[in-house]
């Protein structure tokens, strides 16, 4: 894989159009101020720090990155409508909060709550279904099927398509073993974000399994958001490698 350090080249340029939260900041010239991940991987500390300097996905607060807690699905939306924001350069093509203020469709996500306005963009656009009787479930940890479902959907959204190759057998994937165990509605999303690298998996030579119920923490969100990111935002034309144990995956986005 590409190291996602290399990206941050184009941090200067693309932070004037990111969203910020209130308060905070990420200084490009001073490390992350996170005391909790120096035992994770290489790629994973490359991803949060990575994210942190794209003010894309900050601490908890205290010197703290919590790489194991875990992750909403509100989160997770509002983390697409910083993408979504980042993909355009126009500002009249971005999401702006007042054109999203108003009912969500949502039982459980009120009008005015925090995370209204990214709901109702991604329910909008097709990005997200909710989970049933008219409930979003916000405060619902996000699993890795669900993940792969909004991330699909929100590439459809776009407008684009993945392409993806490994070894130089365009569009062969490694049995996926537990497939049976994912959800009918992410089906073809698991295949496609596995194959192209990009969704987290329990790997051997020619097979995975994908666990698509398994909660996601905030550090295996940074790894694949990082991915993702870097093939939307910043390697539209030539695509990212990732080194799987069924061969070199090399994905673009048309």
């Amino acid at each position: 894989m590409k190291k996602v350090f290399t990206l941050l080249l184009t941090a200067a340029l693309l932070l004037s159009i990111l969203a910020v939260p209130a308060g905070a900041s990420a200084d490009v010239d001073s490390p992350p101020p996170y005391n909790d991940i120096g035992h994770l991987s290489e790629e994973t500390q490359a991803a949060i720090e990575w994210l942190y300097y794209m003010n894309m996905m900050l601490g908890t607060g205290e010197g703290k990155f919590s790489p194991n807690n875990l992750f909403t699905r509100s989160m997770f939306v509002t983390m697409m409508a910083r993408l979504e924001n980042s993909y355009y350069n126009e500002p009249d093509m971005r999401i702006d909060e007042d054109s999203y203020d108003g009912p969500t469709g949502f039982s459980d996500v009120p009008q005015g709550r925090w995370d209204a306005p990214y709901v109702k963009w991604a329910a909008e656009n097709g990005i997200v279904n909710g989970v049933g009787n008219g409930r979003f479930n916000p405060t619902g940890i996000i699993t890795t099927e669900q993940f792969a479902a909004i991330v699909g959907r929100y590439l459809n959204h776009l407008g684009l398509t993945l392409s993806w190759s490994a070894d130089g057998y365009e569009g062969w994937y490694p049995e996926i073993y537990d497939l049976f165990d994912v959800s009918e509605y992410a089906n073809d999303y698991v295949i496609d974000l596995l194959g192209a690298g990009i969704l987290l998996c329990e790997a051997g030579d020619s097979n995975a399994y994908v666990h698509p119920k398994h909660q996601l923490t905030r550090a295996e969100i940074a790894v694949m958001f990082a991915d993702l990111y870097q093939l939307i935002c910043t390697q539209f034309d030539y695509g990212i490698s990732k080194d799987m144990p069924w061969g070199t995956v090399e994905t673009v986005i048309h």
